[in-house]
């Protein structure tokens, strides 16, 4: 019986270079997905700013003429050392605020361009009905230190 050597030979080589492609692919594909998943670091800090801001209105503090830093305390539980909630109601010519954290992060965020490494300082300003009756200004100011874990 007769045997085509040649066919053999390219037949294998077909084989084998068709299997080095796959590896190079796949390999290729493994390092691409690794690259993308691992190389950004996100910061979150934005996100916590925004659900503090979202507990404050569930607690409905300003509601009442009382709040002060340890109701809010009672109603937000936050890591004090690294983070700062400032909440003011302005109504009829009258102030009342109140905060919780580290005060250096609030003074931070009032001269934030200064700063190389920065806390997140997230403002907010609101409109609602204190007392039920009375129109007024909410003012909440969220900083977020934090800086080694979200900071990239």
């Amino acid at each position: 019986m007769l045997k085509n050597k040649k066919a053999d030979v390219s037949g294998e080589f077909v084989l084998w270079s068709f299997r080095f492609i796959m590896t190079i692919v796949v390999v290729a594909g493994i390092i691409a997905v690794a690259a993308i998943l691992y190389v950004k670091q996100y910061d979150i800090r934005q996100v916590e700013a925004t659900q503090i801001n979202q507990k404050i209105f569930s607690c409905n503090l300003f509601q009442d003429e009382t709040f002060n830093s340890d109701s809010l305390r009672k109603c937000l539980n936050i890591d004090e050392k690294e983070e700062y909630v400032n909440l003011t109601v302005e109504y009829n010519s009258k102030k009342k605020s109140a905060y919780i954290g580290d005060d250096s992060i609030g003074e931070t965020c009032k001269i934030i361009e200064k700063f190389k490494i920065k806390p997140l300082c997230q403002k907010s300003v609101y409109y609602i009905l204190f007392n039920s009756k009375e129109r007024a200004t909410l003012n909440v100011l969220v900083g977020i230190k934090k800086v080694e874990k979200n900071a990239v």
